[in-house]
């Protein structure tokens, strides 16, 4: 089955803004906490509970696969 254009466009789309979104929160929580590593941690939990938190919005796009 052959691959639509707009497919992926869109898929790029998304990890495009996923990415942002996660550098901007990590970006966001540097200024808040100090420490090398701690910074990406919080910042990844920070989306994770985001994304638990507007899993029935995210769930049409059908992240999982």
């Amino acid at each position: 089955m052959p691959i639509l254009i707009s497919q992926v466009a869109f898929y790029v789309m998304l990890l495009v803004g996923g990415g942002l979104a996660y550098f901007s929160m990590a970006v966001l929580v540097s200024s808040w906490v100090e420490g090398e590593y701690t910074t990406p941690a919080v910042a990844f939990v920070v989306v994770l509970l985001t994304a638990i938190a507007f899993d029935a919005w995210l769930r049409p796009f059908n992240l999982g696969g």
